[in-house]
């Protein structure tokens, strides 16, 4: 098979893998929020987004440069060489790293913050042994990227989602408490560790190492993607743990349902990004026209992808999180705000609909932020993470004590567009972008006749709205030529 074959194996199967990633998330959503209600999912989403932070910290952008070495090697004892020494050494910093994070709990003093009950605290610890695992398995991760054989850990990634839910079912069913339902996820990770472990074998014999001259290279050249890596983290998380610091376990809960949808959706332009990546990188080495041209395309491509989803998922939005939840989960609400003399309940559908807009807003910034990356220029992107993690904190400190998970959502949107404008002002160093005005025409026709036929199934079964219209957006992107026959070559750009 040659490397073109190979990479579009690799990213069909990354495809599918999060595909059947985000079926078995949803079920587990499905599940959490339906048994726990809003309360009860609060402490459930506040332990892990938690953690989910410090876990970030602990990768440190180790495994991008492990797939890179390898990328290098000549022999078999040269992976072993370069596997052995980065697993080591993340395994001690993700110790570090961790511990902090837990001891950091333990310290807070009892009744300082009202959601951290000594049960959240046992939680978070199990969290943490969860989340070590996970980083010690993706070094296997990256052996396999390396190798082109995603097929591997997309395996061992669904297997283990698995042993965590079918730990969940039970645990829910006898009403265990919150402890319990978060130690599901170290079981999925042991398993998930053991069957990547097992195919490892074929590529690189595990073991230990100490090259410290070779560790200090790793943290050299991972400091910066592992800074712009924690900072991105921040200010996309850190609204839920100042969330669960200064309210309560319900408000929590309000807002993390129609977040982990936003996390569903993100996962998908993520995706083509992840497709585009390898041949941006390339076409800037060699044609710097061709990866100008690239971007832009890529900015119309995923103009076709975003419209639909935002239009779409508020007119959606009430079917969406009742699919996910429950019509009395979807309509609670603890924040009422008030516009020319009306009162709005500000309930976890509102809340969805908003964070769409942050979801259209991020799915350019992605395009803008791996074109950075793609053309050497990391760095450059410690500037934007930097100020909207400073207008994010500062930001929610004002809003959440007076409004709540409302003025989170909006902080939300305001961070994103933070991001975008100073993403755009940096990428414009690099390459000339262009407004594609006539698709963008031709893409709001289309948009505007899925949004008339999806209206009268406002309050329809959500897959029935999805599908019908998924169907009559791209029948009229046809129709009106939104959707060219480049636009659908550049989902195929490979290396």
């Amino acid at each position: 098979m040659n490397l073109t074959k190979k990479v579009a194996w690799n990213s069909g199967v990354q495809f599918a893998g999060r595909v059947a990633a985000v079926a078995v998330s949803f079920v587990s959503v499905k599940l959490l929020t339906t048994k726990l209600g809003p309360a009860g999912y609060g402490q459930y989403a506040a332990i892990l987004n938690y953690v989910t932070f410090f876990g970030v910290m602990a990768d440190f952008g180790f495994f991008w440069i492990l797939v890179r070495e390898l990328s290098f090697v000549k022999s078999r004892k040269e992976t072993n060489y370069v596997t052995a020494n980065i697993l080591t050494f993340r395994s001690f910093f993700a110790m570090l790293v961790l511990a902090i994070a837990v001891i950091g709990v333990y310290l807070v003093p009892t009744g300082l913050v009202q959601m951290l009950t000594p049960q959240l605290k046992l939680g978070i610890l199990v969290v943490a042994i969860a989340t070590f695992w996970q980083s010690l398995n993706s070094t296997f991760v990256g052996v396999f990227q390396a190798n082109y054989q995603m097929d591997r850990p997309v395996i061992a990634d669904i297997i283990g989602r698995i042993v965590s839910l079918g730990l969940l079912v039970p645990f829910l069913f006898y009403h265990l408490n919150v402890v319990w339902l978060v130690s599901a996820m170290v079981w999925g990770a042991m398993a998930n560790f053991a069957i990547n472990m097992g195919f490892s074998k074929k590529y690189a014999d595990l073991s230990l190492g100490f090259d410290t001259r070779f560790w200090g290279k790793v943290w050299h050249e991972s400091s910066a993607l592992g800074i712009v890596s924690v900072l991105a983290l921040v200010y996309f998380k850190i609204d839920g743990i100042m969330l669960a610091a200064m309210k309560n376990a319900t408000d929590v809960g309000i807002y993390s349902a129609p977040y982990k949808i936003i996390e569903i959706i993100n996962v998908f332009p993520a995706i083509f990004m992840g497709m585009v990546f390898t041949a941006l990188t390339q076409t800037w080495q060699t044609d710097r026209e061709r990866a100008n041209h690239l971007i832009n395309r890529s900015i119309e491509a995923m103009t076709l992808i975003a419209l639909p989803v935002l239009v779409g998922g508020v007119i959606l939005a009430k079917p969406i999180m009742i699919l996910i939840s429950s019509a009395s989960y979807a309509n609670y609400s603890t924040v009422t705000v008030w516009l020319q003399g009306h009162a709005f309940r500000f309930d976890g559908i509102l809340v969805l609909q908003l964070l769409l807009v942050a979801v259209a807003i991020d799915a350019y910034a992605n395009i803008f932020g791996k074109g950075i990356i793609a053309f050497g220029s990391t760095k450059l992107l410690l500037w934007p993470n930097i100020a909207a993690v400073i207008v994010n904190v500062g930001l929610n400190l004002f809003v959440i004590p007076r409004w709540s998970y409302a003025g989170a959502t909006i902080v939300t949107i305001i961070t994103e567009g933070l991001v975008l404008l100073l993403q755009i002002l940096i990428i414009r160093r690099f390459i000339r972008l262009r407004i594609p005005w006539g698709m963008l025409g031709r893409a709001i026709l289309a948009v505007l006749t899925m949004a008339v036929v999806l209206w009268p199934l406002r309050n329809h079964f959500a897959l029935i709205g999805v599908m019908v219209g998924t169907a009559v957006y791209l029948g009229a992107a046809w129709l009106f030529k939104a959707i060219s026959p480049e636009s659908v070559r550049l989902l195929r750009e490979r290396s």
